[in-house]
């Protein structure tokens, strides 16, 4: 397999250095990743015509295998061929585009439409940013939507094993429904296996993490240029979080998706291919993308790729009960890992509700975690007063976390209309969700929405914008609170 892949990427990096040859070949690959967009689609998979709409996910994933190759050359972190990128690409309508219609993809921060200038440009780009943007649309258009498929199959493979069980215990094996219910089982597993051997293919592996390391290198280079720049003459690390110039207007010009792949990526091998972080050189590109872009939403103002962000950097952070000890021991400079960890929770400290979300889910907060996070902080020499800075911060979350215990205990009583039906605890921000017309906390559907996209009461589409906040409910509940609060010695 590997031999054809590399054999189909030879042939077309043949044609591209074919300079009579290299726009015919470039533009039938734009408009190839144009015309099929519409797969990735949440319809499509629903549509009887798809096949013949469509080309195959066999087809996009091959042309996604032949994209990455060719963007091999400059998919390295801190590569100076990155400065080639020219970020413009994106939202430009004229002939030299051969990748249409980016610029109707939502951008990472609000762009000013009213500059037409730029999106008239009448530059020639060249082939590195051709290649880089067609490179993250095709990864969308394949592997992205071939993971989506896998987490849905995923599901209804649970639920039908469910049925198959009750049924079993019911009516026995010989049952016809139980057998029909057995076929489809055993068809959604084939199909499950399948994608997720595809998926794991070493070399598409290999290959994507190369683009995606190098992207966020590019990506945390655009936020931190002064807010008026268009380029610097060599990408730095950065030095010092949180950013303090204004965000560059080149954010403007950058699909999400591109942030979107990235999480996707990192998601998936924190699901199935967990092993493969032990064999990665450095995880620290990813982890840099996370502090800078997951806490500042004026370089990306979609809460919900913030949130995929925190996502993808607990798959980063090694899981003991999965054996992430051991994981860890291996990680390059895993105590500068732990100063970066320690470094987001000072980064979002000036936020009150920080304080309190961290106390409420259990997998931020371990008490017993903290003092070991400052012993590593004091051997390898962090600065005093980050340390210090850490300290105030762990006892303030400690006394929180006392105080919300005693308010869980004064607030026991609570009316049922005024509990979380998912995490049966009082609501604190109550919203209705669209479909289901069900009431729940914010934070709760919020944390749900990480990995599952749908609303938990009727599977239906669900994204968090859509919901609808329940004032009158929420003023109710704050004012039985008051009630019974008991008053001040």
């Amino acid at each position: 397999m590997r031999a054809y892949q590399q054999n189909l990427s030879s042939l077309f990096l043949a044609f591209v250095k074919n300079a009579d040859v290299r726009n015919d070949i470039l533009k039938w690959i734009g408009d190839c990743l144009v015309e099929n967009r519409g797969k990735n689609k949440e319809w499509s998979s629903h549509n009887p015509l798809t096949a013949y709409l469509f080309v195959s996910d066999g087809f996009l994933l091959n042309l996604n295998l032949v994209l990455l190759n060719l963007a091999r050359p400059f998919a390295e972190p801190y590569s100076p061929k990155l400065l080639k990128i020219n970020p413009i690409y994106a939202i430009t309508q004229n002939e030299n585009v051969h990748l249409r219609d980016l610029h109707k993809d939502t951008p990472m921060i609000v762009r000013n439409d009213e500059n037409v200038k730029e999106k008239n440009d009448q530059t020639a780009f060249n082939f590195i940013t051709e290649i880089f943007f067609m490179s993250h649309l095709s990864y969308t258009s394949s592997v992205y939507r071939l993971h989506r498929m896998l987490l849905k199959i995923n599901e209804e493979l649970s639920q039908v094993q469910q049925a198959y069980q009750e049924a079993s215990k019911l009516n026995g094996p010989n049952d016809e429904n139980v057998q029909r219910l057995e076929q489809a089982m055993e068809k959604g597993l084939t199909a499950f296996l399948n994608i997720k051997t595809v998926l794991n293919e070493p070399f598409l592996l290999e290959l994507s993490n190369a683009l995606f390391t190098a992207s966020c290198s590019w990506l945390v280079y655009l936020a931190s240029l002064p807010e008026e720049v268009d380029s610097e003459e060599t990408m730095k690390m950065i030095r010092q979080l949180p950013l303090a110039t204004k965000p560059n207007r080149q954010l403007s010009y950058i699909p999400e998706f591109i942030i979107e792949n990235i999480t996707d990526y990192l998601t998936f091998l924190g699901r199935f291919n967990v092993q493969l972080f032990e064999s990665l050189s450095s995880v620290n590109e990813y982890v840099t993308l996370v502090l800078v872009f997951m806490g500042d939403a004026s370089r990306l103002r979609n809460p919900h790729l913030r949130a995929a962000l925190a996502e993808a950097f607990e798959a980063i952070l090694p899981n003991k009960q999965h054996g992430g000890g051991r994981t860890l021991n291996r990680l390059d400079r895993r105590e500068k890992l732990v100063a970066k960890v320690t470094d987001i929770y000072l980064n979002f400290a000036q936020r009150d509700e920080f304080f309190a979300a961290v106390c409420n889910d259990g997998m931020s907060y371990n008490e017993q975690l903290f003092p070991q996070a400052v012993e590593v902080l004091e051997r390898i020499g962090h600065p005093r007063e980050r340390i210090d800075a850490f300290l105030k911060l762990s006892e303030h979350i400690k006394i929180i976390a006392a105080q919300q215990k005693e308010d869980d205990v004064a607030y026991d009583d609570a009316p049922d209309e005024y509990l979380d039906p998912i995490t049966s605890t009082l609501m604190m921000d109550p919203v209705m969700l669209p479909s289901s017309r069900q009431i729940v906390d914010r934070g709760t559907i919020a944390r749900h929405l990480l990995s599952d996209q749908t609303d938990p009461f009727n599977r239906n589409p669900l994204r968090m914008q859509d919901v609808i906040p329940q004032l009158e409910l929420k003023q109710a509940i704050e004012q039985w609170k008051s009630s019974r609060q008991r008053p001040q010695s």
